[in-house]
């Protein structure tokens, strides 16, 4: 019967995570990479991002997450590669996913182009039952944590570029997946589901200093919402930023930011809460340094996205 309860807990809390499997920013055009692999290598340059998101600060055992992506195009074949790595907790339940991105480039016209690429993953969770506080602290069912074996799956992405427009479909991971622990055989730890993103953006000049950089998110998750964001940012002189963004049902938030140097950007997204789990405020901080080749000139329409 413990057995049985556990893991209703564990499915509880993994349906909750199947939710936001891929994490959730506000600053979703910084964090593309984990959601579409055909964003490896887009800025053209040697890449690197770190974010970290406290999702509904206060509330005990509420989501965090971190995420941390490099790319860089590679000398042959239009290649472009990615790295990346995701860490997602909610109450007792940690989930990371180790990435590997190929993207490559299809010219179509003077003014368009396809990227495509593809993606091999492996993820792990963990339950921490030292977390919870429990009637029984010598219940031998919560003595040991419980780990799931390290599971691979597949995803895919295509983004179309036309002057300053763009549009993106993918599935970051296209297998659904149960993960069983390592130590107590019979027991779930978390599942995901196939999830199918599509994503779009473009660059409208208002004035020769300041840029509206409208842009769009979509993930359909079975068994989850759908969630929707939908975003739009100034951006003044290249240098500094200013957005606002809506998650439907979920979330109203602004975001900041800058370069401090030409190659260095810093980020802060705050969102409120206002769908089932109101009153609550999320945080998140970004750090983007891209390096570029000799004296190569940053500013460009990919620059944006």
């Amino acid at each position: 019967m413990k057995r049985i309860l556990v893991s209703i807990c564990l499915l509880t809390l993994a349906v909750i995570a199947n939710a936001q499997q891929d994490g959730v920013y506000s600053n979703h055009l910084f964090s593309m990479q984990e959601y579409n692999p055909a964003y490896a290598g887009i800025r053209g340059v040697m890449s690197g991002t770190i974010m970290h998101r406290s999702q509904w600060l206060g509330l005990e055992g509420a989501p965090n997450s971190e995420f941390i992506a490099i790319n860089s195009p590679l000398p042959f074949y239009k290649l472009s590669g990615g790295f990346s790595l995701s860490s997602d907790r909610i109450g007792p339940l940690s989930t990371t996913s180790l990435a590997l991105d190929a993207a490559r480039d299809l010219r179509i016209s003077e003014k368009s182009f396809l990227r495509y690429g593809i993606r091999l993953s492996g993820i792990f969770s963990n339950a921490n039952f030292a977390e919870l506080n429990l009637n029984d602290g010598n219940d031998a069912l919560f003595a040991a944590n419980m780990r799931s074996k390290l599971a691979a799956n597949v995803g895919f992405g295509a983004i179309y570029f036309y002057d300053k427009f763009y549009v993106g479909i993918s599935s970051p991971r296209m297998a659904n997946r149960k993960y069983k622990s390592s130590n107590q055989s019979d027991m779930i730890v978390m599942q995901t589901q196939r999830q199918i993103c599509f994503n779009g953006g473009a660059i409208l000049p208002v004035s020769r200093d300041i840029l509206l950089r409208p842009t769009f998110l979509a993930r359909i998750t079975s068994g989850a919402p759908v969630s929707f964001d939908l975003a739009t940012t100034a951006v003044y002189k290249d240098r500094f930023w200013f957005g606002l963004m809506g998650r439907f049902g979920d979330a109203l938030g602004v975001s900041v930011g800058g370069n401090v140097i030409d190659a260095l950007q810093v980020g802060y997204a705050f969102d409120a809460s206002i769908g089932g789990v109101s009153g609550y405020t999320s945080h998140e901080i970004v750090v983007r340094y891209d390096m570029p080749r000799d004296n190569q000139k940053l500013v460009s329409t990919l620059r944006y996205f």
